[in-house]
């Protein structure tokens, strides 16, 4: 039992001492009688030795009882487990139907024993209260306040979806929807939700006013066995493939179906993934389903998709020189086989026959000295592959000199690579750059980290920091020449690979060794691999061959990026038409639900396919309990600026207070006929 008003009551109490000062005033009344022989004598104060004392205790009593009970209804008397008295209350209602309110939960799931004590909560409103309801995550439609009627029928007929439950967001909608109303009556936001810590990020933003209640109802265990597949593009320049694994890292089975063929892929266990590429011929859209035999928690997240356009092989011939030994080597191995080893499998991870299918669209053929004397002059009329990759030893064969000059003719590329061979003065200035004499050590970190418009472009922030890291610990010393740029630069501002138009063609340089004499980085494979690939892909001018639809996840809002020759039309999906802007660009994509969707124009034109898979962050179903999600929630109370009354102590329990006010009225009424019943004043 508690008060929410202590200061009324205790004025109230203060008021018990009127009606004992009345019985101690007035005590019994005495009757006097008259003497005529006494009139015309002068009248004699008389004083009593006797104490003033109650003469009437339950009188005094009932009187105290009525002003006690008047104090304890002006004084807001609380009393635990008895129920609220109906009142009006702005009240939002934040609920959860996120892909994880799918998971089991005993003989039911989340979202059943959630949707239940929802439907049960608002039957207990109010009539005359006002009642939003936000989900998390959002479908679209802007929430609105309506009558509890009104939100029960809405309530009841919600489902959980696939997307992300996004709770920071969903408490900044409440928070905004609660702000709209005025404060002349309680307000109150009730969260139903399994709580996945997943659900959390971001929360630490959210400022809640302390005057509002806060109300959670958990469902679901704190931790369930599930996992899910999930399906992961590999950007790295023309890489082509795509990573499907298991979300917790674990190895299993998988059934791979495409073209109404199924094959079993193996995920190692350790590995945590298996890689395939996007082969097949070019420019066809094809669909891969992924299924998991797994019986767990969630069904849906056993089942991920992939689609993509089918990409062909691209050659790229790799200067491999025999019978020469650099300047400082030892004679124990040959550095440039060594260079020419570690880029063939930088741009072919997985050779034939090793997966399922190659990881990559390079296929690097070998260009030795026996291949120049036997073939030059057929490779010399022959087009031949756009890229030529030369790590320099020393001087190159005329031979060679010839094959290049007819790569750039017909528009080609060609990479350099430095290295101990390197002699800057047989090299000149093929690479549009003046190299100096000697080495010089790399800075530490080695590489700048801007890649905005540079060679790391398409990378994310923290995998070009980690570009920027590489192991390197040897370069020339190098000037530009001509119109030479550079693409990526030492942390120093040296060039650290460099473009440079000639003719028709272009030519590259890499401002250090492609082995392990200068440094590890070829030899670290989440390194020189994506480096390898961007670099080729820049090489070739080859934009179009990008991720132009990588999976996406359900309820997830995402730009589409079709290309500048759709522009000015519309796109249809998920029931509506979406303009294509003059870059080529789709904003607002939302698909609700995984699967493969063909993407076509306003007319029906076909124009790809896109995968929608389930969040893989639903599928981890690692929640908090009940009080520490409390705790987590009441810690963004905001500590200045609000009201200091709250509202909600005062309705819980507020019958009593309502009782005691009842009685004093009801007292007061009767006393006066107690008073004369019983001959008092």
């Amino acid at each position: 039992m508690s008060l929410a008003n202590i200061f009324l009551f205790a004025a109230g109490a203060a008021a018990l001492a009127f009606p004992l000062w009345i019985h101690l005033r007035l005590g019994r009344v005495k009757k006097r009688a008259v003497v005529s022989s006494l009139r015309l004598m002068r009248a004699a104060p008389q004083t009593s030795r006797r104490p003033r004392r109650i003469v009437d205790l339950p009188l005094l009593l009932l009187r105290a009882l009525i002003f006690l009970l008047f104090a304890l209804a002006f004084g807001r008397l609380l009393i635990p487990g008895m129920p609220a008295a109906a009142s009006r209350k702005y009240e939002v209602f934040v609920v959860d139907v996120s892909g994880s309110m799918q998971a089991k939960s005993g003989d039911s799931t989340c979202w059943n024993l959630a949707h239940e004590k929802l439907l049960q909560s608002l039957q207990k409103l109010n009539a005359s209260s006002r009642v939003a309801v936000v989900l998390s995550p959002s479908d679209g439609t802007t929430p609105e306040w309506k009558s509890p009627a009104q939100a029960l029928e809405q309530v009841k007929a919600l489902t959980p979806g696939y997307g992300a439950n996004r709770l920071s967001i969903a408490l900044r909608d409440a928070k905004r929807l609660l702000g709209e109303m005025p404060d002349d009556h309680p307000k109150a936001i009730h969260l139903f939700s399994d709580f996945q810590q997943s659900a959390f990020s971001g929360i630490d933003e959210v400022g809640v006013p302390a005057g509002i209640e806060m109300d959670l109802v958990k469902v679901g265990e704190v931790h369930s066995a599930n996992r899910g597949v999930a399906v992961t593009p590999a950007k790295a320049g023309l890489s082509s493939q795509s990573v499907y694994s298991f979300n917790d890292g674990s190895g299993g089975k998988l059934s791979l179906v495409q073209d109404g063929k199924s094959t079993e892929l193996t995920v190692a266990s350790g590995e945590g993934a298996a890689r395939m590429s996007h082969a097949g011929k070019n420019d066809q859209w094809l669909a891969r389903t992924l299924e998991s035999k797994d019986d767990d928690a969630i069904a849906i997240d056993n089942t991920a998709y992939d689609a993509f356009r089918g990409q062909e092989p691209i050659p790229v011939w790799l200067w491999e020189p025999q019978g020469e030994l650099p300047p400082d080597s030892d004679g124990a191995s040959h550095v440039y086989e060594q260079a020419s080893y570690y880029i063939r499998r930088a741009l072919q991870p997985a050779e034939e026959g090793e997966e399922a299918s190659p990881v990559s669209r390079y296929r690097p053929k070998l260009l030795s000295s026996a291949d120049l004397a036997a073939g030059a002059k057929k490779m010399l009329a022959e087009k031949g592959p756009q890229l030529l990759i030369v790590p320099v030893t020393g001087k190159l064969p005329d031979a060679l000199g010839s094959v290049i000059g007819r790569v750039l003719e017909n528009g080609g590329a060609v990479i350099y690579f430095g290295g101990p061979g390197l002699d800057p003065v047989s090299f000149k200035a093929s690479a549009g750059v003046v190299i100096g004499a000697g080495k010089q050590p790399c800075p530490s970190p080695a590489l700048d980290e801007a890649g905005d418009d540079g060679l790391w472009a398409p990378l994310d922030p923290a995998s070009q920091l980690q570009m920027a890291r590489a192991p390197l610990r040897l370069r020339h010393a190098l000037t530009l020449a001509g119109d030479t740029t550079a693409l990526v630069s030492y942390a120093d501002g040296v060039p650290f690979v460099t473009e440079h138009h000639q003719g028709k063609g272009r030519v590259y340089f890499v401002n250090t060794s492609a082995d392990r004499s200068w440094g590890d980085w070829a030899a670290s494979a989440p390194l020189f691999i994506p480096a390898m690939h961007l670099l080729a892909a820049r090489a070739l001018d080859d934009g179009t061959l990008r991720f132009d639809h990588e999976p996406v996840l359900a309820g997830e809002v995402f730009p589409l990026k079709l290309g500048a020759s759709y522009a000015g039309r519309s796109l249809k999906a998920h029931g509506k038409l979406l303009p294509v802007n003059s870059d080529g660009l789709v904003s607002g994509v939302r698909f609700d639900r995984p699967g493969i969707e063909d993407l076509q124009l306003e007319d029906g034109t076909p124009i790809g396919r896109i995968a929608i898979n389930f969040p893989p962050s639903e599928s981890v179903l690692e929640s908090f309990s009940q009080p520490v999600a409390l705790q987590r929630l009441e810690s963004l109370r905001q500590q200045s600026g609000d009201p200091v009354v709250r509202w909600d102590r005062e309705e819980q329990g507020g019958t009593a207070w309502r009782i005691c006010l009842f009685l004093a009225a009801l007292l007061l009424v009767t006393e006066p006929v107690i008073a004369t019943y019983r001959g008092k004043p």
